[in-house]
């Protein structure tokens, strides 16, 4: 790809982003699983169960031949003979399918049967163990069925974010390169806006702030397909959290004129974090506070040091949240009714939750709707 060059003759090349190169990058390395990568995966899952029914079929097999000797030889005709037989049928609902656990079912009364005739057990034995087994069959059938639907859902559930996560890999990383080129020309463009119109010079910061913008969606885009996965990792080291926590305040009250942000920490409090990950973190919070905050007002940053964990909340006196809303807040792509006119994409909460679980720590929400809302982060100081 040619570098933009000034149309005055001088050739100028923008270089791109370092940071946006390294998130192409990754996301190009450790995006979604590929196709060969997947079955593989696929493989070996259905090995392990493969070896698991196996196990469980070889010891149903000798629990029935165990039972029938024990009701054949060692035991005098009585209802516990019947009782020996209900083992196997109760593991077996467990493990296997509706039709192995009828098969089951169905060999187990067949020897109990085989081993009244054999010991010339009175009719009323047998009958009552007959039936007795006859309705343990059932149950157990009844309970395989329960336990397969549950299995085929989980399965479904399963492909359904697999997908979710390949289609947001994708969409990231195919944005991300032509977001960076064009990002480029924007900044040429910028360098030469003293020589142009009012309109002109507008036009390269308005073109920069657009493509900042997309650029957060596919960095959410990346990050949210990566939840769940074991491709999102903390790299940890030894930081200052509050001296993290200043330059965040710093940078987000040079957003925003309207609100005023106040950062309440002692000094030092210092530990073993991911420091691009918390940034991130405090950066969510802080731009939700001044986003549902619309009239201005104070958005409070407290740090708590409380024994082994510390204790950072963000406060602002903004529109609130009903329990209802709060109950699903830091679900994907959660957005209500209120927010069409605030920007953002629904991810920023569902990320900063995975990054504070990832650290071992806790993240949850106090709201009420036309009162504010507070959030709270613990975060462990055990490793440190």
């Amino acid at each position: 790809m040619a570098a933009p060059t000034d149309p005055d003759g001088d050739s100028e090349r923008i270089e791109p982003n370092d940071y946006r190169l390294a998130r192409a990058a990754v996301i190009a390395h450790d995006g979604p699983p590929a196709v060969g990568h997947s079955a593989g995966l696929k493989l070996d899952r259905q090995q392990g169960r493969l070896r698991s029914i196996t196990g469980a079929s070889l010891l149903i097999a000798l629990s029935l031949l165990v039972a029938f000797a024990i009701d054949r030889f060692l035991v005098p005709p009585s209802y516990v003979g019947s009782a020996l037989y209900a083992i196997p049928i109760l593991f077996s609902a467990h493990r296997f399918s509706p039709r192995a656990v009828a098969g089951v079912g169905l060999l187990s009364i067949s020897l109990n049967l085989l081993s009244a005739y054999l010991g010339q057990t009175p009719m009323s034995g047998w009958l009552f163990g007959l039936l007795a087994l006859l309705l343990l069959s059932y149950l157990a059938l009844m309970v395989a069925k329960k336990r397969q639907q549950a299995t085929q859902r989980t399965r479904e559930a399963e492909e359904a974010r697999y997908q979710l996560q390949q289609f947001l890999g994708l969409v990231s990383h195919e944005l991300a390169q032509p977001l960076t080129t064009i990002q480029g020309y924007a900044q040429l463009l910028g360098r030469q806006a003293e020589r142009r119109s009012q309109t002109g010079q507008r036009a390269p910061v308005a073109i920069d702030a657009a493509i900042r913008q997309l650029h957060r969606l596919t960095d959410d885009l990346h990050d949210a397909a990566q939840v769940g996965t074991d491709h999102f990792t903390i790299r940890p080291s030894w930081i200052d959290l509050v001296v993290l926590l200043r330059a965040v305040v710093t940078e987000q009250q040079a957003s925003t004129s309207q609100h005023q942000i106040i950062l309440n920490a002692p000094e030092p409090v210092s530990g073993t974090w991911d420091q691009d990950r918390l940034r991130q973190l405090f950066t969510n919070l802080l731009a939700n506070g001044i986003k549902y905050s619309p009239h201005g007002g104070n958005v409070c940053t407290r740090v708590q040091q409380s024994g082994r964990e510390v204790l950072i909340s963000v406060t602002d006196r903004g529109t609130g949240m009903t329990p209802e809303q709060c109950a699903v807040l830091f679900q994907p792509f959660t957005r209500f009714n209120q927010s069409d006119a605030v920007p953002g994409n629904g991810l920023g909460l569902y990320i900063s939750r995975a990054i504070v679980e990832a650290h071992g720590g806790r993240i949850w929400v106090e709201s009420e709707a036309g009162q504010g809302t507070t959030f709270s982060v613990s975060l462990p100081l055990a490793n440190n």
